[in-house]
């Protein structure tokens, strides 16, 4: 066999090898991202999930507030106060 022929079927391995093993590693970290890709929206989605839970679960609560006048100055107080918010006159009771 002609040396020089050996060199070029020797390089020709040498590359031909080359590209294979980075066909290889392009495909494990594209197999890796498409992992992260489904983690990150199956997290996503949890958490979705999870925030239409809290929201559901939570319940309105109303609270009315009866205004009286105040005995001194006629100002309307809430019912539950102690003081006049505008003389500052104390509630009978």
């Amino acid at each position: 066999m002609d040396p020089k022929l050996v060199d070029v079927v020797s390089i020709l391995v040498i590359v031909f090898g080359s590209f294979l093993g980075i066909i290889v590693v392009v495909l494990v970290y594209a197999a890796y991202t498409e992992k992260k890709e489904r983690q990150y929206q199956l997290a996503l989605a949890q958490l979705k999930n999870s925030a239409s839970e809290k929201v559901t679960s939570e319940k309105e609560i109303i609270k009315e507030i009866v205004m009286v006048p105040c005995q001194y100055c006629g100002s309307l107080i809430p019912q539950t106060s102690l003081y006049c918010n505008n003389c500052g006159a104390g509630r009978k009771l």
